[in-house]
C-alpha cells in the first residue's frame, strides 16, 4: 500500500490528476518528484486557491466552483 492510500485525500485528487502533475513537475524537479510530492502540491495549491477566494473545490453539503470573475459577467 502506498502513502496516498492511507491518507484521506480529498474527492477530487483522483488518480489522472496525480498522473498530470507527476508528468510536469518532474522534469523541472532537482529531488525525485513522485506521487507523494505530486499530492503534496496539489493539496498545497488548492488550499491556496480557497483560501484566496479563487477556488472552492469542497463544501459540506456539495462539491462546488467558482471561478475568478462569475456573477461580473453580463
Amino acid at each position: 500500500m502506498d502513502e496516498h492510500e492511507t491518507m484521506d485525500l480529498p474527492r477530487w485528487l483522483t488518480d489522472e490528476l496525480l498522473e498530470h502533475a507527476i508528468r510536469v513537475f518532474q522534469p523541472k524537479s532537482s529531488a525525485p518528484f513522485g506521487e507523494p510530492e505530486a499530492v503534496e502540491v496539489l493539496v498545497s495549491l488548492s488550499q491556496l486557491l480557497e483560501v484566496t477566494g479563487v477556488l472552492k473545490l469542497e463544501n459540506d453539503d456539495e462539491e462546488e466552483v467558482h471561478r475568478m470573475g462569475e456573477g461580473e459577467q453580463s
